[in-house]
């Protein structure tokens, strides 16, 4: 017997309060340091924050629904052995390819709408304004929106479209692996309403990474209209979660204007877009005001006077050292004197195909590697 229960109104916005107060206190760890250095905007950025990752979550769902729907219809090709061939473009026919094309830009278009709400229109002006009243002054919203529109802007295009596309090549690995393994359209279409990228963990870590990101250029834009703020310490979490290379940029200090230097990279604030991704995803440091009449000497290991040479590496503990260079792949390489510390951040394919180690299939020859790092060994 079909039950007659229908949820009311007032029952879905319980379950969205009750969600957000879960998500929240699950971002809450994210923002722990903020909360404990008592920055004004702790709390505003934990709300857009549950806000924004359900939207994101929403917006991964819709798309994975119409997804399944598109891929359950199609009629796969028969399955041959030459690889060239199976490929995306010869499993979708041009229609399907096509729905999925006006999907991504459905898909797109509504991150860039919850962007824009939660996180442009929302956050980064609250923040600011909260920063303004913490320091006893007025909050000028329009200079504010004027110094930081066309970044929040341009910042939204790139981010949607980022994760549009990367939704988009999972739903393409997602056919393509299932096609290579023989299986139907019904079962790949099973397979992608189960798959991760489509979760609320996603959501919630593009959500988190976003948000500490629009809080932390928000509070540094606002302080540059703060006569009374010198400069800024960086401040890193500190726990096991954290970068080494950050926790040792904990307690840096700069003037207002001048770049911080973590791990090697200039970054004005923490998550900023000039710093490499992986200085920067679920990063969690914030900035701390400096005013004037306190120290703003600086004592970290990045402000030796010879910071990144490898003699200064050399100091370093094993796993900072690791960390530095980008893996203990380009570790052992760097310590071999094979690479220099200006290649860390070339690929690690590319640092193997130019020394040589690469095998016909394009995969790393062991033996080879190894023979070089004996021979500089032997060198030594």
């Amino acid at each position: 017997m079909a039950s007659s229960f229908k949820p009311t109104v007032e029952m879905h916005r319980l379950a969205l309060t009750l969600k957000q107060r879960i998500i929240r206190n699950r971002l809450r760890p994210d923002f722990a340091n903020a909360i404990r250095h008592k920055k004004p905007w702790a709390n505003a950025a934990l709300d857009y924050g549950a806000m924004f990752a359900v939207a994101v979550e929403t917006s991964l769902r819709d798309y994975k629904i119409a997804a399944v729907t598109i891929i359950e219809t199609i009629q796969l090709p028969t399955l041959e052995k030459d690889a060239d061939q199976r490929t995306y473009d010869r499993i979708m026919s041009d229609e399907s390819k096509g729905r999925l094309d006006v999907l991504r830009t459905m898909h797109e278009g509504s991150l860039l709408s919850a962007y824009k709400q939660y996180i442009s229109d929302g956050l980064a002006p609250a923040t600011a304004e909260l920063a303004f009243q913490s320091w006893g002054l007025d909050f000028n919203f329009g200079k504010f929106d004027r110094r930081t529109n066309a970044y929040l802007n341009r910042k939204a295009i790139e981010w949607s479209k980022q994760v549009s596309e990367t939704t988009e090549a999972a739903v393409k690995r997602e056919l393509v692996s299932g096609y290579e393994a023989g299986i139907g359209s019904y079962d790949i279409a099973r397979n992608l309403e189960s798959s991760t990228d489509f979760s609320y963990s996603r959501a919630e870590a593009v959500a988190r990474t976003e948000t500490m990101g629009a809080a932390n250029y928000a509070d540094y834009t606002a302080s540059l209209d703060n006569p009374n703020v010198q400069g800024h310490e960086w401040s890193a979490d500190g726990d096991d979660r954290t970068r080494l290379t950050h926790i040792m940029a904990d307690g840096q200090k700069r003037k207002k204007g001048e770049h911080f230097d973590v791990g090697g990279y200039p970054m004005l604030y923490p998550h900023d877009p000039k710093a490499p991704a992986d200085q920067v995803i679920q990063c969690r440091c914030i900035l701390l005001d400096v005013f004037i009449g306190e120290d703003i000497t600086s004592h970290t290991i990045y402000d030796e006077p010879d910071a990144h040479t490898l003699e200064w590496l050399a100091r370093q503990s094993d796993d900072f050292q690791t960390e530095y260079w980008g893996g203990e792949t380009k570790r052992l390489l760097g310590d071999a004197g094979l690479i220099d510390i200006a290649e860390r951040d070339l690929p690690l394919m590319v640092i193997l195909a130019n020394l040589r180690v690469l095998d016909d299939e394009g995969k790393t020859d062991r033996k080879k590697l190894r023979r070089l790092l004996d021979e500089e060994d032997d060198e030594d």
